[in-house]
Formats: structure tokens, sequence, C-alpha cells
């Protein structure tokens, strides 16, 4: 899909980078649109396939809009929201059958977070309907997906797309204070003893910025290096101080950062509208 994943993230390591999307609302810089495939990878090809199982027990629905899911077990337990945070096992196929993206690929659920504009919205209105656990075809109408102009990637213009997807779970966050929330959505470096961000002098990381319209204005990929961080300093919004504090070397994590504590009611000209909440996924890629 047009969106980002954090199944795989883009290594590398530079002493120094700027601050636009991360920083106080002090500076003010252009901002940028980062649009990439479903997840972090498309796939050539996969023969793996999700063991959905659609007989006369599923339960349907289907929009004005053409967007259509099919259950193979609807819980009749708490309908996912916007702002959730899911791991997601999927296969994803154009109308003719040909594969473009899979969890597969990477060999564990992906992550993402509903509403946020990561997926597709006729994914993300699907995820809407759904509870943590089931599984269920979606069939996307192109103008819910990647419209006319396709991705030019894997999928053509004007092309339908089908989504076999099972929610394997639903991340609470292991941070949530003052509405500053913090999920971790990957150790890297689990069991290897990795580094706490307090009690050290420098961090290194990656990052994606949202804002609360889905709108991604800034990442230090489309740069080309991660950003160092003095820890401590101020030149990073409180909400984005405050969460990456949380978390250790190898983390990939989502940081909520409400308004009050990101840009404000100035907000960040030409990136950030006043009064908007932030999302930061972050990766840390080294603590000194």
């Amino acid at each position: 899909m047009k969106k980002i994943g954090l199944g795989i993230l883009v290594t590398g390591i530079l002493l120094s980078c700027s601050t636009e999307g991360v920083q106080t609302e002090k500076k003010e810089n252009a901002g940028l649109e980062v649009k990439d495939s479903a997840q972090a990878n498309t796939v050539d090809t996969l023969s793996e396939e999700l063991s959905v199982q659609i007989d006369s027990n599923s339960t349907e629905k289907e929009f004005p809009s053409g967007l259509k899911i099919i259950w193979e077990n609807k819980a009749s337990t708490e309908r996912l929201k916007i702002g959730d945070v899911v791991k997601l096992d999927y296969v994803g196929r154009t109308a003719d059958g040909k594969i473009f993206d899979s969890s597969r690929k990477v060999g564990r659920p992906i992550p993402a977070r509903i509403g946020w504009g990561m997926l597709i919205p006729g994914w993300d209105k699907a995820l809407q309907e759904m509870a943590l656990g089931e599984k269920a075809k979606i069939a996307i109408p192109a103008a819910l997906a990647y419209g006319e102009k396709g991705d030019n990637r894997r999928v053509g213009p004007n092309t339908d797309l089908n989504i076999e997807l099972e929610i394997k779970e639903k991340l609470k966050p292991v941070f949530d204070s003052a509405g500053i929330k913090v999920y971790i959505v990957e150790e890297f470096l689990k069991g290897e003893n990795p580094r706490s961000v307090k009690g050290h002098e420098k961090m290194m990381f990656d990052y994606w910025s949202f804002t609360d319209e889905g709108k991604r204005y800034d990442s230090s990929y489309e740069k080309g290096h991660p950003f160092v961080w003095h820890i401590g300093d101020q030149n990073l919004n409180f909400g984005l101080r405050t969460g990456l504090m949380q978390l250790k070397e190898g983390n990939s994590a989502y940081i909520h950062v409400p308004a009050e504590h990101g840009f404000g009611k100035k907000g960040l000209k030409g990136m950030v509208k006043p009064n908007q909440d932030l999302m930061f996924i972050v990766q840390i890629k080294k603590v000194e």
C-alpha cells in the first residue's frame, strides 16, 4: 500500500541532522510527503496464504463505496477504533490474484496505527469494523486504494485490491501520562541487554512524523541519515522528548504527542496546523 511500515527499517549512522519535524516551534521548514508500499516492502513472488476460509456462516458487510468485508470469524467484542495500535498478518493481492504485498515477506505481523494515514483508506475503514483476533477478506475498490495513478510500483492505475488479514495483537502503551503515549512495536535487541535512553548522553534515531489528519510531514529517511539528540537538550518538543526517554536501544515505537506537548496553538508553519496532535514512529539506532 501507499504507506509505511516498521517491519524493516533503514539503518545508517551520521553525527548530525536538522530538526525539522521533531523540533520545538522555533524553527520552520517545508514539510515532505513520504509514501511507500503497504508496508515497507512489496513482494515479487509469494505462495503463502492466510488460512481465511469463507463459508455460508461468514458475515459480510458492504458499503456504498464498494468496500466489502467478509469475515471468517466475527467476534462479539469491541470494534477497533481510531488511535488503536495493532499487529496484522496479511496478504495483499490485485484483482487478478497477483500478490503485491505481504507480512510474510518480513516474517512477522506488521504494526499499524488506525486512522493515522499509515494505510490506504479502504483498509483503514475496514479495520474500524473489526476486532482483535478476527480474520477476514477485504475487497477494496480502486478509489479507496491507489486510485487513478496506482502506486508506481506493483499496483497499476484504477486497480481493485483484495486483502486477506488476521488481527494478531492489539498493543497497549508502555507509557501513558498527560496524553503522551508510547507503544513499543518491535524490540530488535531484545535479550542483548540494550542500553536505556535514561542515564546516557546521546542517542541516534530514525523517525517519521504524522499529524492527526494522517499527513506525513517529515522523515529522517528522506534526509538520508538518523537524527542525533544530545539527551536533555530542548531542541525537540516536550512530548517527543518525554516519549524517547522511555525507550531502549533497538526499540521501534509509536509516540503519540497531544497538541499541548507538541507545537501547541502556534503549530509549525507549512507542516503542522495549530492544535494538532502528532505521532512519531521512531527506531532507536544507538545510545551512548
